[in-house]
């Protein structure tokens, strides 16, 4: 129960559950099932022999190595470097390498997955639908940056569409201008400015992650059956996979992005 902090590693003989929070600077190994909780191992690797059967948004594993475990299930996982699964379902995983679903089932199931390097798997999706999220070869905070920068700058920039009708209805006036109406202006004036101000920042920002995305990604999707359906995003390629494929091997090529 509560927190439990551990310099080194730690051996967990039985269940993790119940909210607690455990984190170790070495290896930790639950030999049972990990459930709802927060677990850390801040310069080691995970392994949790018997699955992670958590709850969205109660269920976290940070991990600065490698994360193993049979079934992941509801899940968020920071991984720096590989996660090795059977089962990956409904879970959110960041990860500095690749992602191993080839053992077992070898699925992943309505996942939002974002790999530095590649996701290697037998099966995505099933029969009874849904939608799985890949971000691949690139480090998953440089597309997250990608996104986030161009979703400001077109909030950014409407704003300052709208701000130009009032400042120049209010010019217009000339000297017939209200000592009211001149407050008003010098407010909007000012607002203006720094969306302009704001706007060259993000424009400075998205340049330099441009440069960061124009590096040839050798990142793939490798799956013997994939079911729709599939967002794939790859630098700034995106594609919507919509139709049911077999032997896939998704990645760059020429510009370009290939299923096959």
């Amino acid at each position: 129960q509560g927190a439990l902090r551990v310099s080194g590693n730690l051996y967990i003989g039985g269940n993790v559950d119940g909210g607690v929070d455990v984190e170790a600077t070495g290896e930790i190994v639950i030999n049972g099932r990990m459930g709802q909780a927060r677990v850390t191992s801040t310069g080691g690797t995970i392994r949790v022999q018997k699955g992670i059967y958590g709850t969205r948004g109660k269920t976290f594993l940070s991990v600065a190595g490698q994360l193993q475990a049979p079934v992941v299930e509801e899940a968020e996982i920071r991984a720096g470097a590989s996660v090795i699964s059977e089962t990956i379902s409904n879970s959110v995983i960041r990860c500095g390498g690749t992602v191993y679903a080839m053992s077992g089932r070898g699925m992943i199931v309505d996942s939002e997955i974002r790999a530095a390097d590649s996701i290697l798997c037998v099966r995505i999706g099933n029969l009874a639908g849904g939608r799985s999220r890949f971000s691949i070869g690139y480090p998953p905070s440089v597309p997250e940056s990608w996104e986030r920068i161009r979703t400001e700058l077109a909030t950014v920039q409407a704003t300052l569409d709208k701000l130009w009708t009032p400042i120049t209805r209010l010019r217009r006036k000339g000297s017939r201008i209200s000592e009211a109406e001149q407050s008003l202006l010098d407010q909007l004036v000012e607002q203006r400015d720094l969306y302009i101000e704001r706007r060259d920042t993000l424009a400075a920002e998205l340049r330099t992650v441009n440069k960061a995305l124009d590096r040839k990604s050798k990142g793939k999707i490798r799956c013997e059956k994939l079911y729709p359906f599939l967002d794939v995003q790859i630098g700034r390629l995106t594609e919507e996979i919509i139709t049911m494929e077999e032997n896939c091997n998704i990645h760059v090529e020429e510009g370009g992005l290939f299923l096959k």
